[in-house]
């Protein structure tokens, strides 16, 4: 996956994060968040689903930064909201 049209986003960019999830921005650029599995997967059914589909482990995804890539249609602005919930940022 070519970085050069991706960027880390500022805050919810876990350096401990154990899961990465890509987003597109409006601008055609993506965003990337690195989160825990555990905080989506207890708060989202929809990760917890994703993360359950056979044949997605750990060894068998797309790796980015040396840990699983998600990749989602939905916005980048979108699934930033979500996140700062999750996390209760401001």
């Amino acid at each position: 996956m070519s970085q050069c049209n991706s960027q880390a986003h500022d805050s919810l960019y876990l350096m401990d994060g154990n899961i990465v999830i890509i987003a597109p921005l409006i601008t055609g650029q993506r965003q990337i968040f690195r989160v825990h599995k555990s905080i989506l997967s207890k708060n989202s059914p929809v990760f917890r689903s994703i993360f359950m589909i056979p044949g997605v482990q750990d060894q068998e995804m797309e790796k980015y930064d040396g840990v699983p890539l998600v990749q989602l249609p939905d916005g980048a602005k979108e699934v930033e909201s979500l996140l700062r919930v999750l996390y209760h940022e401001r």
